[in-house]
């Protein structure tokens, strides 16, 4: 016999992933400490690995450090938000070299 039940599988929205990590808030800047089995499941040095690409795809990059916390690994992130490139300017006006003192010298009453 069949029995209806509710909330047992996850949502399914069509063409949008659902996001096992929160991302967008850890990535805000600020440093964040991740405990594992808390924040995420698999090892600490994985969870490391996984941040930095998540930062990767977003154009930055991320400082982290794997540590313990309470005796549970942990993950201490920060992302660094990108710099942008200094433009190299050309100067307005280009002058020419300064000439010998011996030609100036020439053209002197």
């Amino acid at each position: 016999m069949a029995i209806k039940v509710e909330g047992r599988l996850k949502p399914y929205y069509r063409g949008q992933r659902i996001r096992k990590y929160d991302w967008p808030n850890w990535l805000d800047g600020d440093q964040w400490l991740l405990v594992q089995e808390v924040d995420f499941k698999v090892s600490a040095e994985s969870f490391r690995q996984q941040a930095q690409n998540a930062a990767g795809r977003r154009g930055c990059k991320m400082k982290t450090q794997v540590t313990t916390e309470d005796g549970m690994p942990a993950v201490v992130l920060q992302m660094i938000k990108p710099q942008m490139p200094k433009e190299k300017t050309k100067p307005l006006l280009q002058l020419p070299p300064p000439q010998s003192a011996t030609a100036e010298a020439m053209f002197v009453d």
